[in-house]
């Protein structure tokens, strides 16, 4: 609620003074977040398709839509991996001073008002909310979206090095549980193989299809899964399995797995 009453306060500020085209009229400094990306949103559709499920993507697609999808996955085995598609297809939210909305909470105004104060973000809204209740200049304009480009820049290293952490640990871990079987799901399927999540821990790793030895699997690239040659046997996204790890390599973060018969 701070977070969006600041900026429905700067929304007023620019209102009354009837100039609200001028971009140096109280500029501030927004989190936006840009509709997504419709090809990897018919991805995910395509994904969920063959398991039952409907999930129509358009040029409309609101918030709404992709909640009730989330929604219908919730407590099933295929939760976590449908989650992390539906982010994966999500823009990348940004810090800026032109107000484009935020399209993931719905919200048309919106600034980290709150962290708190963990971002350098917050700090600049709270500089220019205090200059501008003092009736002075805050930043311009061309500031705050040299600031927006380093910042937002800055958080997508940042997160990019928390999720190559977490992956490091995961292959440490496993590293010293080879041999050992666990149960998973499918969580994406290419020509070369099968994603598995372990349940237990959601990590991360890859079936070759070269240890498929129990036939020969053809990539099927509308139904998104590997289908046997002569026993018709289909990998695709949410299948349970039960697999063993038998190979680690932590300097390039891969986890190598088998099935288990």
């Amino acid at each position: 609620m701070a977070n969006r009453t600041v900026a429905r306060l700067i929304r007023d500020l620019r209102i009354a003074s009837k100039e609200e085209k001028d971009k140096d009229l109280f500029p501030f400094f927004y989190r936006i977040h840009d509709k997504p990306d419709m090809e990897k949103l018919q991805n995910v559709q395509e994904a969920v398709k063959p398991l039952g499920i409907q999930f129509d993507v358009h040029q409309n697609i609101d918030p709404k839509s992709i909640n009730e999808l989330l929604k219908k996955v919730e407590g099933t085995h295929i939760e976590m991996t449908v989650n992390d598609m539906m982010l994966r297809a999500m823009a990348k939210a940004e810090y800026h001073p032109d107000n484009v909305g935020h399209f993931g909470l719905g919200f048309k105004n919106y600034a980290h008002f709150t962290s708190p104060i963990r971002r350098y973000p917050d700090v600049v809204v709270h500089r220019l909310l205090k200059s501008y209740k003092a009736g002075q200049p805050g930043y311009e304009y061309r500031e705050l979206k040299k600031m927006g480009e380093h910042c937002s820049e800055r958080e997508r290293a940042a997160v990019e090095a928390e999720r190559e952490s977490v992956k490091l640990k995961q292959v440490e871990y496993l590293s010293q549980h080879l041999g050992e079987e666990f149960d998973g799901v499918v969580s994406g399927v290419i020509e070369n193989g099968i994603f598995v999540t372990l349940e237990q821990m959601y990590c991360e790793g890859m079936v070759r299809v070269s240890d498929l030895k129990d036939d020969y699997y053809e990539y099927d690239e509308k139904q998104h899964c590997l289908i046997g040659r002569s026993h018709g046997v289909k990998y695709q996204l949410g299948t349970e399995v039960r697999v063993k790890v038998v190979k680690t390599d932590i300097k390039r973060r891969h986890i190598d797995l088998v099935l288990v018969d």
